[in-house]
């Protein structure tokens, strides 16, 4: 079994922190404030780069629509982001949800998407689901969000367009090898934004996994069907 929901609404707190980071070019904007220098709106095009962008309006593709898409989509409703969705089944959609597709036809999203977060589980199947073809789909304003398992997105890829200026911006909090290795080129990539696989930590989600354990436990002991059991052949 596994604790399947207990961090759902930490991780998709988490990723509009990163996704925000991004728009508003907070880690330009931080560094400067640790150089105690002030830079004025006139300043912003030669030393920051990109004006900051609204998420207002903006077009969210959610890659896998369980518990943290559905966390995260909830959220992405309140900032009035167009949200668009794939997952590997069919799924009972929220009416704010403009447009779906299955998984192995996800291309749609990536084209249509302005901000594209990786949700889905760590499988053989979702291995380097996007590689260097997907991602070559997005659009160069866009920015990219993995939060899930890493070796879904192909970090060599991800990082080397990010260089020739082909993605606005990323943000991982899941990697392939972790710790990352000090020879990975995602280190040296420009606007991209990275976290130590923490994004479902929090003293709520350890709360909400250790009672799914416990409630677990109860019905393992009393000898009744268990919950969050998890599908050896799906992977999760």
């Amino acid at each position: 079994t596994n604790t399947r929901g207990a961090h759902a609404a930490t991780i998709a707190e988490h990723f509009f922190g990163l996704i925000i980071s991004l728009t508003r070019q907070f880690p330009k904007l931080h560094a400067a404030q640790s150089q105690r220098e002030w830079l004025n709106w006139s300043d912003w095009p030669g030393r920051v780069g990109a004006p900051p962008i609204s998420l207002q309006g903006l077009t969210l593709g959610i890659v896998g629509f369980g518990h943290i898409g559905r966390a995260i989509a909830t959220r992405a409703h309140a900032f009035e982001m167009q949200i668009i969705v794939v997952d590997r089944f069919p799924v009972l959609l929220p009416d704010y949800i403009s447009a779906f597709w299955l998984i192995d036809e996800f291309t749609e999203l990536l084209k249509r998407a302005d901000v594209v977060v990786v949700t889905v589980p760590g499988t053989p199947e979702t291995y380097r689901l996007l590689g260097r073809e997907a991602l070559s789909k997005m659009k160069p304003s866009a920015y990219l969000c993995g939060v899930s398992r890493g070796g879904i997105i192909d970090e060599e890829a991800l990082a080397l367009m990010l260089q020739e200026h082909q993605l606005a911006g990323a943000a991982l909090d899941v990697t392939e090898s972790e710790p990352l290795p000090a020879t990975s080129p995602l280190w040296a990539a420009p606007n991209l934004i990275l976290t130590p696989h923490i994004a479902g930590k929090s003293e709520a989600s350890t709360a909400s996994a250790t009672t799914i354990l416990i409630e677990n436990l109860g019905h393992y002991l009393a000898g009744r069907p268990l919950t969050n059991v998890v599908d050896k052949r799906l992977g999760f």
